[in-house]
């Protein structure tokens, strides 16, 4: 039996299951980590999302992926919430991260350091909320979404 969430996607027989479609009460922009917003519930509360926000001590846990699309507020916006994210180089359409991330291979977090949608380097005695939402796989440099973005494998949270 086929199981259909709100976007249309069937949710037994749908693998890899890296993309969902959200609704957004305000506005979303591409490359975004985006997370859970608990101040909405169309189509009940848990299944709307909004850009990550900056001040987050401890680590975001709500934080699910990373925006693939620009939508203004109360539209649809497609999330990948696993794998691959970004064209491999920093120069292209990348996730937004923080200026501390310099290079390849670091674990990913949003938290209290960055602008709204970044994420930063996860540090353990820090992030004490949560775990990484991500790892970086090339060094951030300025691209089509932000002064810092880069390619990154996004962990799924297992949400959707």
């Amino acid at each position: 039996m086929a199981i259909h969430k709100v976007d249309g996607v069937d949710g037994d027989n749908n693998f890899p299951k890296k993309y969902v479609r959200l609704y957004a009460a305000a506005i979303v922009t591409k490359g975004d980590w985006v997370r859970i917003d608990l101040d909405n519930s169309e189509n009940g509360l848990g299944a709307s999302v909004e850009q990550a926000p900056a001040a987050t001590a401890g680590g975001d846990c709500m934080v699910l992926g990373v925006a693939t699309e620009t939508v203004a507020a109360g539209s649809y916006v497609k999330v990948q919430t696993a794998g691959l994210y970004g064209d491999n180089t920093t120069g292209g359409g990348a996730a937004v991260l923080g200026s501390a991330v310099t290079a390849g291979g670091k674990a990913l977090v949003v938290d209290d350091t960055g602008a709204a949608g970044q994420a930063d380097i996860f540090a353990g005695a820090t992030h004490v909320l949560t775990g990484p939402c991500g790892i970086s796989i090339s060094a951030g440099g300025a691209g089509d979404y932000g002064t810092n973005e880069a390619t990154v494998m996004i962990i799924d949270q297992g949400y959707f």
